[in-house]
């Protein structure tokens, strides 16, 4: 205890005689500190904010056995808030503090909420207008605290920087030394000490919707020089047994008049044992939704953990292990398992989600879900999966979030998880009114073989909060094997005039990639020629359609406005895989003129048996000669549509633009028929007439 005290002396005389006091606990006006018992967790929370925890050893959690505390000498622990007024900056606390000001108490309760109690926390900073409320509150049968912090603008100044760190000197299990860790997928440090047999781990960590800006842990006293200097924390850990403590820090761009900040964030002390797994805090969630749950396993022995994993949740939801259900853990490490959980469309009140691991150790550790109804967000699409890259590529894939709620949404910032990244984030901050929609475009890069999996986290901060996730995916790997493009049955020519719009019908084959980037070129001869004949080569570009990213393996569509004089060119169609494996089908014909047209002599009667003789034409400014058959369908009443082909009659190759005469025995019984011409031209061209009666007599 000396060591720490003539630690604090020196920091007290940089500070000055107002610090002292603060730092000392001297008492200030306001409401009386309140203190919570609960069945493992005793909260004491004094008028200024300043937090005392105390926690049972999960060996000794029964009603008589006592509170161990977790804190330094307490309560050396608290909240510094800096504002940034344009100006200068001010800082404010209810803990060590030694260059600011104190928090000025309003009012201090403890309430009871479902399943537990809360402190209820409000002060003044000062004469700045800004309230601080600080709610902490505990579940019974949890082993962690829920604290939240909102800061509100009642004032007349807009704030141009806001910053709220929270954090102080651990005291974990009784013990002044610890060592360091970091859980990037919840934004949280945590610290062991040496006696797993009794304590698990001590951590704090962020809500994803509100996630922290910077962390830190390390020497307690350099976590407290970065609170009180304002300092940016350096996102670092130590891994050196010392006296340590740790800190988050959230930061924002602006607070004005009027304008409140949520900030949430978890503090556990898990059980001992070699094994531990922690879960998520309690999360609001949405109906018709996925929800990716980030659970830590942590391996405090000195061996390495085999284990498999299961997840489940006890509404009945689906909820499975993203990835291999095996793992192993190494001595004294962590890894990160993501639990996937689908939330139904009438999915209502709360669900608990286990993950539990077997093998060379057991347990359990359970995430909470509150299904809430009062934000309607339609993400689109609700999964990217990148499909397969080669070694050094990359994809991306744009996300639409939109509002289809009544009320407006405000988003946090929005994160990716894993191996991904955002780009183009046009939804990080923005408040969407109702119908409004914004766009987030999710990236991968691939480097080492391998299947990787993590999710994009859109937090909603406003009117409560909510996380939304979308699942990311992508595999690592050679492919050797490129997408296969090829237009639909009907659409190897299309046939447009000059000045219309082209349409053509494809499909990209490709079983490693769901997307592709599609391009679609049209090309006349070498020799610039406009009309493209058997010994020409289709090599000069005169149009690209660049059409962008599709999905693979279903029917697809591109129009574009066909500015080419007349003439028959050549289109190919380019698909390049994420991997930037390129595919291209290369004989496609577009036909720019009049479209080629059909006509045979009207309706026409003949006995069963007897020969039909008819005229027919078949005009095309494209080719010369054409293959064509005469169609009959079955016997249909009169004015009907044409049905079942029941014969054809092929007349093989044919000249174009010129009245011929064409005759055949009809062997059909008698009734009434329908009859067309159809033909095939030498560019490939479809041409059809319309259908006329034929009566069988």
């Amino acid at each position: 205890m000396r060591r720490k005290r003539s630690k604090w002396v020196v920091c007290i005389l940089i500070a000055g005689v107002a610090a002292l006091l603060l730092a000392l606990g001297a008492p200030v006006a306001g409401a009386a500190t309140q203190t919570y018992d609960g069945d493992v967790i005793r909260m004491i929370v004094s008028d200024d904010t300043r937090p005392g925890i105390y926690v049972k050893p999960s060996t000794a959690a029964g009603s008589g056995d006592p509170y161990i505390q977790q804190y330094y000498a307490g309560s050396a622990w608290g909240s510094v808030v800096w504002l940034d007024d344009g100006a200068a900056w001010s800082g404010y606390c209810g803990s060590y503090h030694f260059a600011g000001s104190g928090f000025t108490p309003v009012s201090n309760v403890t309430n009871a909420v479902p399943g537990g109690t809360e402190i209820v926390t409000v002060v003044d900073l000062g004469t700045t207008g800004v309230q601080l409320t600080q709610r902490f509150t505990h579940l019974t049968g949890d082993r962690f605290v829920t604290k939240e912090w909102v800061l509100t603008n009642n004032g007349s100044t807009t704030f141009s920087n806001v910053r709220l760190y929270h954090g102080g000197d651990t005291y974990f299990g009784n013990n002044d030394l610890a060592y360091g860790f970091y859980d990037p997928s919840k934004s949280m440090v945590y610290v062991r000490n040496l006696d797993y047999a009794n304590w698990g781990i001590m951590g704090f960590y962020a809500n994803p919707a509100t996630p922290a800006d910077r962390y830190f842990q390390g020497n307690y006293y350099t976590c407290w020089q970065h609170l009180c200097n304002r300092a940016d924390l350096p996102n670092t850990v130590d891994a050196n047994y010392q006296d340590a403590g740790y800190a988050l820090e959230w930061d924002r761009s602006a607070l004005a008049p009027g304008q409140s900040w949520t900030i949430q964030a978890y503090e556990v002390w898990t059980p001992g044992g070699p094994l531990q797994l922690l879960a998520p805090g309690t999360q609001n969630v949405a109906s018709e939704s996925t929800v990716t749950l980030p659970f830590t396993v942590q391996n405090l022995s000195e061996e390495p953990l085999n284990l498999t994993l299961s997840a489940a949740a006890d509404t009945g939801w689906a909820a499975s292990i993203v990835g291999s259900t095996t793992v192993t853990v190494p001595a004294n490490s962590s890894v990160v398992q993501n639990v996937q959980v689908i939330v139904p469309a009438a999915a209502t009140g709360n669900a608990a989600v286990t993950l539990t691991a077997a093998g060379d150790a057991a347990g359990t550790a359970t995430a909470t879900l509150t299904v809430v109804e009062n934000v309607d967000v339609a993400i689109t699409p609700a999964s990217v999966n990148f499909g397969t890259l080669a070694p050094g590529a990359s994809g991306s894939q744009v996300v639409t979030i939109t509002n289809n709620g009544t009320d407006p949404v405000t988003f946090g910032t929005v994160s990716a998880s894993g191996q991904f990244g955002i780009a183009d984030d046009t939804c990080s901050g923005v408040t969407l009114a109702a119908g409004a929609s914004c766009t987030v475009t999710a990236t991968f890069t691939a480097g080492a073989l391998g299947t990787f999996d993590g999710s994009l986290s859109i937090p909603v901060v406003d009117p409560l909060l909510l996380t939304r996730t979308v699942p990311l995916a992508a595999t690592v790997a050679e492919n050797t094997t490129p997408p296969v493009p090829r237009p639909l049955a009907g659409y190897s020519t299309v046939v447009v005039k000059p000045g219309g719009t082209a349409t053509i019908r494809y499909r990209v084959t490709d079983a490693a990639n769901p997307t592709t980037t599609v391009t679609l070129q049209i090309l006349t001869s070498a020799s610039g020629a406009r009309t493209l004949v058997a010994a020409q080569r289709a090599t000069t570009v005169v149009k690209i359609i660049k059409v962008g990213t599709r999905a693979t393996n279903t029917n697809l569509k591109t129009s574009f406005v066909c500015n080419l004089k007349a003439g028959v060119y050549r289109y190919h169609i380019i698909a390049s895989s994420p991997s930037k494996l390129v595919g291209r089908y290369q004989n496609g014909y577009l036909a720019v003129g009049s479209q080629p047209k059909a006509y045979i002599q009207g309706n026409r009667s003949v006995a069963s048996g007897g020969t039909l003789t008819f005229r027919y034409l078949l005009i095309d400014p494209f080719a010369k000669q054409a293959r064509m058959k005469f169609v009959v369908t079955l016997p249909v009443k009169v004015g009907s549509a044409p049905n079942r082909v029941v014969k054809v009659f092929d007349l093989g190759m044919r000249p174009t633009n010129i009245v011929r005469t064409a005759s055949f025995r009809c062997t059909l019984k008698p009734g009434t028929y329908r009859w067309s011409l159809r033909a095939v031209d030498t560019v490939g061209a479809i041409i059809r007439s319309g259908s006329n009666v034929l009566i069988v007599r």
